[in-house]
């Protein structure tokens, strides 16, 4: 039986891009480009990691903590790639794909966040309503 996490979406879109992004980073030579490498593939399993971790933790604000962690990891990619696609390690279209996949993770993410915020809001409109009642 998986995980619940595991039937996120975003969970599994998160998991591919980490999986493309290792790829990436395995046709960097081995000369001059290991911390990036690196780095970039820390940062990409970091974000389902972190959808993992939120998908365990019951406080709102520590759940919301975990998945805007991982929308940071997604967008801390951007520059990292960035700099791999001017330093000549990466096609300009390979760079394009992956910065379409962080988006649509990110957007996900983000969407979340916001689902997350206006629970939040409802609830504490629904609270000062039953105080205002009483």
């Amino acid at each position: 039986m998986p995980f619940p996490f595991e039937k996120l979406d975003v969970y599994q879109k998160a998991v591919v891009l980490a999986e493309r992004i290792h790829s990436a980073c395995d046709a960097f030579p081995a000369k001059g480009s290991f911390a990036l490498a690196d780095h970039l593939r820390r940062l990409a399993v970091s974000i389902p990691g972190e959808i993992a971790t939120a998908s365990a933790l019951w406080p709102r604000g520590e759940r919301r903590e975990a998945f805007a962690a991982a929308r940071g990891q997604a967008l801390a990619c951007v520059p990292a790639l960035e700099v791999a696609a001017r330093r000549g390690l990466m096609m300009a279209e390979k760079k394009e794909e992956l910065l379409a996949e962080l988006e649509a993770v990110s957007k996900m993410l983000g969407g979340m966040l916001k689902a997350m915020d206006g629970d939040a809001n409802r609830q504490d409109t629904n609270r000062q309503d039953a105080k205002a009642a009483k």
